[in-house]
Parts: C-alpha cells; sequence; structure tokens
C-alpha cells in the first residue's frame, strides 16, 4: 500500500512539474525575477534582478526567459520559467533607440565644448583636465 502511495505522488508531483513548462510573460525590469516553490509544508522564494545580475539559467537574453531549477538533494524537484513582458523584449527598434540617444547625448555634450570654447566662455583643455 506504501509502494502504491509513493508511485501516486509522484506521479502528482511529475504532473505538477510538467503544469510549470509553460513560460509566462509576466516580468518588468523594475520588478525583477520572482519564483514561488511548494515543498512539503514549506513556500520558497528566489528573487532575481532583470538589471543587477541573476544567478539562474538565462535561455534567452533577447526575450529575458529565466529557468529557476529547485533541487534538494542532488534531485531536480521542479523548474519555474519567466520572461520578460513582450514590450521589455530587446527589438532591434530598441536597440537602435538606445543607440541615437547615446549619440545624441556624445554629440550634444561635444558640441556644447566646442561652441564654448568658441564663444571664449571656456578652454576644452581645461575642460577635459577638469575630467580626469
Amino acid at each position: 500500500m506504501n509502494t502504491t502511495s509513493s508511485a501516486n505522488q509522484v506521479q502528482k508531483n511529475n504532473a505538477d512539474s510538467d503544469s510549470n513548462h509553460e513560460v509566462k510573460n509576466d516580468v518588468a525590469y523594475r520588478d525583477g525575477f520572482h519564483f514561488y516553490f511548494q515543498y512539503q509544508a514549506y513556500t520558497i522564494h528566489a528573487f532575481g534582478s532583470a538589471i543587477l545580475g541573476i544567478e539562474f539559467n538565462m535561455v534567452n537574453s533577447i526575450t529575458g526567459e529565466l529557468h529557476c531549477s529547485l533541487i534538494k538533494d542532488g534531485a531536480h524537484l521542479k523548474t519555474l520559467k519567466r520572461a520578460l513582458k513582450k514590450s521589455n523584449h530587446l527589438t532591434v527598434t530598441n536597440v537602435l533607440r538606445l543607440l541615437f540617444l547615446s549619440a545624441g547625448i556624445g554629440i550634444g555634450f561635444m558640441g556644447t565644448l566646442v561652441l564654448g570654447e568658441v564663444a571664449g566662455l571656456w578652454n576644452i583643455d581645461t575642460v577635459i583636465s577638469y575630467f580626469n
């Protein structure tokens, strides 16, 4: 009887982990990645930052798909998967926006230095030495 009960529990655990193979797109950069595991009477909460670094398995950095596995005594118990919301995916458009923004800031800074020198407001060598 104990063997049947144990086998039923294993089947239930496998069914639970199979239902979690779906990737949930519910993460934003400011919120980070949260994983909740139920194990016996415990709830285990794992958190990973979407910005500062993650110690999980980053499967796809473009979509931000991250897998978090619960392992006890070397045995895999469950894997949960999360991904960034589709609006936060790294796309060509978002990369180009970032590049143009960076270029605009750089050109604006350099233009201010040059125009300031031409107008006699400051000397570029003095400004550059200030940053060193």
